[in-house]
């Protein structure tokens, strides 16, 4: 498929996985495209052409657990992704994101409040199973259970 993503798919609040990975999808997203897709789980738009900021009303997808967004040609920096309490997996690479800015992984401090309870550990623990960032500090992570997200920014920013 070819163009730019049928607007159509905005007002579809019932939908919920957008599967569009591999085409020629080209231009930016709708500023607004999350505000009505409230019930959308998984996104999977990698290797497009698609370009421009990632919206910041992705934060309105509350239940969204899967955001595969690479190979594309988003820039700009990554919205605070606080509010996806289900968020699992995260890929980012291959994009033109951060604007060369040292903040480039900032929006990681975002999914700090996002930790769950640990039944064999008295520390708690990152909900994010999968992270793939990309340059400029490149960090390709699949982490398991005792990682915490403090070192995986620390990491990510050094």
């Amino acid at each position: 498929m070819t163009g730019t993503f049928p607007s159509c798919l905005y007002n579809t609040s019932s939908l919920t996985v957008i599967s569009a990975a591999a085409n020629q999808f080209n231009g930016p997203l709708s500023p607004n495209m999350f505000h009505t897709l409230p019930n959308l789980q998984e996104i999977y738009i990698a290797d497009n052409q698609v370009s421009g900021p990632i919206p910041p009303s992705i934060t309105n997808a509350f239940i969204l657990s899967r955001l595969e967004i690479s190979i594309n040609y988003f820039t700009g920096q990554v919205p605070s992704l606080g509010k996806l309490q289900n968020l699992l997996y995260l890929t980012l690479e291959k994009n033109n994101l951060g604007d060369n800015s040292t903040d480039y992984l900032k929006f990681l401090k975002s999914l700090t409040i996002r930790k769950i309870p640990s039944p064999t550990s008295a520390k708690n623990e990152v909900k994010l199973e999968y992270i793939s960032v990309g340059q400029p500090s490149f960090l390709k992570l699949a982490f398991g259970v005792e990682l915490s997200l403090n070192s995986l920014i620390q990491r990510a920013t050094h």
